[in-house]
């Protein structure tokens, strides 16, 4: 591998990064997780507010949810505070998941969901 062809992969990684940390995990975090129900709001508009009509939760978003908080934990690094609250975010949706999304009658996941 050439050297410029290095420095475009560190450029690339080093972009990646900062829209990670300044952009996607933030957007996310702050607005997501439903600290009165559970689980997660996931209809935003483009740029950032709540949109009412659809007040219900999808097993498709809660589990994209969980997975995102999850790999987020992962990405940083030990000693980051925000990793604690990465994993406290991800088992809170898998706690949703279990306690209103599966049916304990029928078996199986709910597809939808009311928000609370």
């Amino acid at each position: 591998m050439q050297h410029d062809e290095v420095q475009s992969l560190k450029a690339t990684r080093d972009q990646i990064h900062e829209h990670l940390m300044k952009g996607i995990i933030p957007f996310w975090y702050d607005r997501s997780i439903d600290s009165k129900y559970g689980g997660y709001i996931t209809a935003f508009d483009a740029h950032g507010g709540l949109l009412v009509d659809d007040p219900h939760k999808y097993i498709v978003m809660q589990t994209r949810m969980v997975w995102s908080f999850s790999a987020f934990a992962r990405f940083l690094p030990g000693g980051d505070p925000g990793k604690a609250r990465m994993q406290a975010a991800a088992r809170q949706g898998v706690d949703f998941l279990i306690a209103h999304m599966w049916d304990d009658v029928y078996g199986g996941w709910y597809w939808r969901v009311a928000q609370d």
